[in-house]
């Protein structure tokens, strides 16, 4: 019987497109992602599109979702920005 392997999807704004990570291992993408509450990739991109509309890179997200993606990863945070 196949095992079905855990994943989480994820959005990524330096690639402009939807990644898959397997949730047993560190992400491959070291990028600026956020991961989406979704069981499959339909539901993702839905998520992608209510959470973050049409923007597809960083620099087309409101400063305010910029600010909040900054804070979910620290060690990407600058606070001298």
């Amino acid at each position: 019987m196949p095992t079905t392997e855990r994943v989480t999807y994820a959005w990524c704004f330096v690639h402009a497109s939807l990644h898959v990570f397997a949730q047993a291992s560190t992400p491959w993408c070291t990028a600026a992602w956020a991961a989406l509450d979704a069981a499959d990739r339909e539901a993702a991109l839905t998520e992608k599109q209510t959470r973050f509309g049409a923007a597809r890179f960083f620099d087309e997200l409101p400063r305010e979702q910029q600010l909040a993606l900054r804070h979910m990863e620290p060690d990407k945070h600058h606070p001298h920005e």
